[in-house]
């Protein structure tokens, strides 16, 4: 599934592709992969005070220029606003199915309770449905978990993930839990032990598999 193939990661906001698929991104572009990542706000209105207004733009050309993507685009839909540019968004993904093809779409959950992820995942499936699809997990909004694909990182793997996360200093200013390393490392290692083996790993629910 991650050798040589196109992957397309979605990102509702700056910071999820990290999150969510940080180390599979790492992993697919070491296993030959070509990687093109999509955001589709960087949420300028959710920024603590002190920080310019290109802050999350900044910061997540930097987390993907740390990761090696070189392929990436973030859009400007208002964040928490996703559901007025439904049609909007569902013609961007259109557009990065032509100009991409991915093989492999990696999105989030169906099952994601934020008013913007719900949009991008819906819309994802309208416009990818004839690829393979993955669902990332977000614990903290994620109300039912249905993971059956356990991507297992190497060590490289897991810093590429956490350098990334760390590129995002006005998020990491809030004080979000699930952003420092301690949660990442402890939630990536029971991942891990859910399949009997030490470690980490990234969990997702595969939603189409096509070979």
């Amino acid at each position: 599934m991650f050798y040589e193939k196109k992957v397309l990661v979605l990102a509702p906001h700056t910071d999820d592709a990290e999150l969510g698929a940080g180390g599979l991104i790492a992993k697919a572009l070491r296993n030959k992969c070509e990687v093109y990542v999509a955001a589709f706000s960087a949420a300028q209105e959710s920024l603590p005070s002190g920080f310019s207004d290109d802050a999350t733009e900044k910061e997540f050309n930097t987390s993907m220029e740390l990761l090696g993507v070189t392929h990436h685009k973030l859009f400007n839909f208002k964040v928490r606003h996703f559901d007025m540019y439904r049609q909007e968004i569902l013609q961007a993904m259109i557009e990065l199915k032509r100009e991409f093809s991915p093989d492999v779409v990696v999105m989030p959950s169906l099952n994601d309770v934020h008013q913007d992820h719900q949009v991008v995942a819906n819309e994802s499936v309208r416009a990818y449905k004839q690829s393979s699809i993955l669902m990332y997990e977000m614990p903290w909004n994620n109300l039912i978990l249905k993971s059956n694909l356990f991507l297992h990182l190497n060590e490289n793997d897991l810093q590429m993930k956490l350098a990334a996360i760390n590129c995002y200093k006005s998020q990491l200013v809030k004080g979000s839990r699930y952003l420092s390393d301690d949660f990442i490392r402890s939630f990536l290692s029971l991942n891990s032990a859910r399949t009997g083996r030490e470690g980490f790993a990234e969990a997702f629910e595969i939603l189409r598999l096509v070979e």
